[in-house]
């Protein structure tokens, strides 16, 4: 998913209490090198001292793989635990055949090295498909209620509605309020004063 992920690492960050927007991460100038390997940001910004908040608004990679580091290192599975409780370990469900399941390393997985942990906080060593990523992003948008997606509405034949289908919901709230206020204002960020200021309208 790359950088489409960082929302999933801001919510775990903000969820499990181990930053706050206003706390300051270091951007190195958008160059960090860590387990052997190097970090770079998309974005040549020279940048150090941020606050959290400024570092998902600038899209940092460097900023997400030292949250995670920092915070996750010890114990990946508590970072692995936010992604299964979002259901992004499980296909979604939805109406159409062939959906592929999501890859999500875990610290049992030969595919599981030094840099794997902070290479997911923005968004690579695994695989989602979009829709999984879109039923985050619209369970944010949705106050913190997490739909099933669907495509079809109703089955009609001959006029007639042979079968009909409602919204479902998947998750009644994905984390608490204030988590959800934070993710809400990160993502505005990103339009006012981060990589998508070009879009705002």
């Amino acid at each position: 998913p790359g950088s489409t992920f960082k929302l999933m690492t801001m919510l775990t960050v903000l969820e499990d209490n181990k930053a706050k927007l206003t706390d300051i991460v270091n951007l190195e100038g958008g160059v960090w090198k860590t387990a052997g390997r190097t970090v770079y940001d998309s974005e040549k910004h020279g940048r150090t001292s941020v606050t959290v908040k400024q570092a998902f608004e600038l899209s940092s990679n460097v900023g997400m793989a030292k949250l995670v580091t920092a915070y996750y290192s010890g114990q990946p599975n508590a970072f692995l635990k936010h992604l299964h409780n979002l259901q992004l370990d499980t296909a979604t469900g939805i109406d159409l055949l062939g959906e592929s399941k999501p890859i999500i390393p875990t610290p049992k997985s030969k595919f599981w090295s030094a840099p794997t942990l902070p290479w997911m906080g923005f968004g690579y060593n695994l695989s989602l498909t979009p829709l999984h990523t879109l039923t985050v992003y619209n369970a944010v948008a949705n106050n913190g209620r997490m739909m099933k997606p669907y495509l079809v509405n109703a089955i009609v034949k001959d006029g007639k509605s042979v079968q009909s289908f409602s919204p479902k919901v998947k998750i009644e709230s994905i984390c608490s309020e204030a988590t959800l206020k934070q993710l809400q204002e990160c993502l505005e960020g990103v339009v006012i004063e981060g990589t998508g200021k070009s879009l705002q309208s």
